[in-house]
C-alpha cells in the first residue's frame, strides 16, 4: 500500500520554527522599544528635577542681588536702626512694590533684628514681634553668610533667602526675601509643560501655623500621617498620590508608574527635596504627558508586527521551497529508484522510513544491525 508523506510533518516543523522566531523577535523588539520610550520619559523627568534645582539657584541669586540693594540703602538702615517701623515701611514699601512689579513671583520681604525677632514684614506689616525659628535664618546667623531654602513661615511655605545685615563690622540684623512655592511650581510648569507637586514631612512643620498659613490646610494635613501636600499645579490625574517612604527615595529620584487615562499616557517621577540644613524635608512629584511618544510606540509596534508576519510568511515559503528542492524531491527520486528491488518492502511509512527499508534490502548486514521490532 502507498505510504504516508513526511511533507505535513516537515511543513509544521518549519512553520513553527519560522513563526516562533518571528514572534519572539516581535515581542523582544516591542519590549525594547517600550523600555526605550519609558527610559526617555524617565530621563525627561530627571531633567525636570534638575531644572527645579537650577531654577532654585537662579531665584536665590536673583533675590540675593535684590537684598544687596536693600542692604545698601542708607535710609533703610537708618530707619531700621532707629526702630522706626512706620518710616521703614514707608521707605521699603515702594521698593518692594517695584520689585514685585518686575518679578511678580517674589512675595515676601522681612527686616529681622539680631535676636531673630521680626521687626517688619513689608508684605504683612500688621504681623511683627515674633521670634523666627526657621533654619534658613539660623544658618545665616551661624555662618554670617547668605542662607536659602524652602521652609514654612508665619505667612507662607516659600523659597527663602536670608542675608545678614552689617553696619561696618557690626551685625545689625537680617533681611529676607521669599517666593511662595506655588509661584515657583507655576514657573516650573511654564518652563517644562509638566505638572509638579510638592510634599513636605510633617515633622518639620507646625500644624497650627500650617492651618493659619494655608486656608483650610487645603484639606491635606490629615490625608497622611507623615507628609502633607504643600502645593501642586494640578490636583487631578493622581499627580500627588504617593504612599511610599520619602526617606527611601534614591538621591537620583525614582520613576513611578505609567498611567493610561482618557486616551492620554502619563508617567510620574519623584525626587527628594532638601532644606538649607541639607535635611531631606520633602519630595517633588513630576508628571509628564508622553501621549505622543506612546502613540508613536504603538504605531511602530503595529507596523513591526505586520512586518514580522509578512516576513514569517515569506520566510516559511522560502524555507519550505528549499526543503522541498534540496531534500524531499531527492528522497523521492532515490525511493523511486530503489522501489523495484522490493516493492512490498517499500510500502508503508513515510519517505524516510521507506528509504531506510529499501537501503536495508540492498545491504543485508545493515538490515540485521538496524532492524527494530515492529510496535
Amino acid at each position: 500500500m502507498a505510504g504516508r508523506s513526511i511533507r505535513p510533518v516537515l511543513a509544521l516543523a518549519v512553520g513553527v520554527a519560522v513563526t516562533g522566531t518571528g514572534l519572539a523577535a516581535a515581542l523582544l523588539a516591542g519590549e525594547l522599544s517600550e523600555r526605550a520610550v519609558e527610559d526617555a520619559a524617565a530621563e525627561s523627568l530627571r531633567e525636570a528635577s534638575g531644572l527645579f534645582a537650577a531654577l532654585e539657584r537662579v531665584e536665590v541669586q536673583k533675590m540675593s542681588a535684590l537684598l544687596d540693594d536693600v542692604r545698601g540703602r542708607p535710609d533703610l538702615r537708618e530707619a531700621f536702626l532707629a526702630g522706626d517701623r512706620a518710616r521703614l515701611l514707608a521707605l521699603a514699601g515702594p521698593v518692594f512694590e517695584r520689585v514685585r512689579a518686575r518679578d511678580a513671583v517674589i512675595t515676601h520681604l522681612y527686616f529681622i533684628e539680631p535676636s531673630r525677632t521680626c521687626f517688619l514684614r513689608v508684605h504683612r506689616p500688621d504681623l511683627y514681634g515674633d521670634r523666627i525659628e526657621r533654619m534658613t535664618l539660623a544658618r545665616a546667623a551661624e555662618s554670617g553668610n547668605t542662607s536659602s531654602g524652602m521652609e514654612l513661615g508665619q505667612t507662607a511655605y516659600a523659597l527663602r533667602v536670608v542675608r545678614p545685615w552689617f553696619d561696618g563690622p557690626r551685625l545689625i540684623g537680617f533681611v529676607e526675601m521669599a517666593e511662595e512655592i506655588g509661584h515657583f511650581l507655576v514657573r516650573m510648569k511654564q518652563e517644562t509643560g509638566y505638572e509638579f507637586g510638592l510634599l513636605a514631612k510633617k515633622k518639620y512643620l507646625d500644624e497650627k501655623t500650617w492651618y493659619r498659613v494655608i486656608p483650610g490646610g487645603r484639606d491635606t494635613w490629615k490625608a497622611r500621617p507623615d507628609v502633607v501636600v504643600v502645593d501642586s499645579t494640578s490636583y487631578g490625574e493622581g499627580l500627588i498620590d504617593f504612599h511610599g517612604d520619602i526617606d527611601a527615595i534614591p538621591e537620583t529620584g525614582q520613576a513611578l508608574e505609567e498611567t493610561l487615562r482618557d486616551g492620554r499616557a502619563l508617567i510620574r517621577g519623584i525626587f527628594p527635596v532638601r532644606d538649607a540644613a541639607d535635611r531631606r524635608v520633602g519630595a517633588l512629584l513630576v508628571q509628564q504627558d508622553f501621549t505622543r511618544m506612546h502613540a508613536a510606540l504603538e504605531r511602530g509596534r503595529i507596523s513591526f508586527t505586520a512586518t514580522v508576519i509578512l516576513s514569517s510568511v515569506l520566510g516559511f515559503g522560502l524555507a519550505w521551497l528549499a526543503v522541498d528542492l534540496l531534500v524531499l524531491r531527492r528522497l523521492r527520486r532515490v525511493a523511486d529508484a530503489l522501489a523495484p528491488v522490493a516493492k512490498s518492502e517499500a510500502d508503508g511509512g513515510d519517505e524516510l522510513q521507506r528509504l531506510a527499508r529499501l537501503a536495508a534490502l540492498r545491504h543485508p548486514a545493515a538490515r540485521q544491525t538496524d532492524a527494530r521490532p515492529e510496535r
